[in-house]
């Protein structure tokens, strides 16, 4: 196993809260337009669908963290693209609103893993009454 390229996550934070599934460091996000994908030093690579399926309420509240902040940043790209488009400087805009698309693309796909992992346990199920107890 190849270690990931320092130049690849220096200046990038740990991702609070995740580990590697396989060596249980600390992962650091890379993002592209289509995906985010997570890396430890040793270079494992863990993607959304990989740490949202680990079964413990800690790694579901730390994704739910990590969204939370996407969705303020989101918030702020938004508002410094509109803000440039009002001042004329379409083609910053144009930059902004990529950036809104590409962040808006990567909470969807953790959004999705984190329902298709969704526990389900039959005791927060809502009650069933029966028609005939009812009668």
């Amino acid at each position: 196993m190849s270690t990931v390229p320092e130049s690849r996550i220096r200046g990038v934070e740990a991702a609070r809260g995740l580990t590697c599934p396989q060596c249980g460091e600390d992962v650091y996000p890379c993002h592209s337009a289509e995906s985010s994908v997570f890396y430890c030093r040793a270079g494992h690579r863990a993607g959304v669908n990989d740490l949202a399926s680990i079964p413990d309420e800690a790694v579901r509240a730390a994704l739910g963290v990590m969204l939370r902040s996407w969705e303020s940043t989101l918030i702020e790209l938004a508002t410094i693209a509109a803000d440039a488009e009002r001042r004329g400087l379409f083609d910053m805009a144009a930059i902004y609103q990529r950036q809104v698309g590409h962040l808006k693309d990567r909470l969807r796909a953790v959004r999705a893993a984190l329902w298709a992992t969704s526990p389900t346990p039959a005791s927060n199920a809502p009650a069933q009454k029966s028609l005939s107890a009812s009668s």
